[in-house]
């Protein structure tokens, strides 16, 4: 039996929005909502900095106390 070829991410539209979401936001859930969760020698500066950015200016009452 022949089977269609498949067809390109470009042509799946569905599939390409889900793969720019997900592209986008599991390394900001890395960088940003699981920060508290690392040891401290493994909390770089710079994602600090960019975490504090984000509770000051969103004022984010889930992110101001961190677990």
């Amino acid at each position: 039996m022949d089977r269609p070829a498949p067809k390109s991410i470009v042509a799946r539209k569905r599939d390409l929005l889900y793969l720019v979401f997900f592209a986008v936001h599991v390394p900001i859930v890395f960088c940003v909502d699981v920060l508290p969760l690392y040891p401290e020698w493994m909390k770089p500066q710079p994602l600090l900095a960019l975490r504090q950015y984000y509770i000051d200016t969103y004022q984010d009452q889930f992110f101001s106390a961190p677990p």
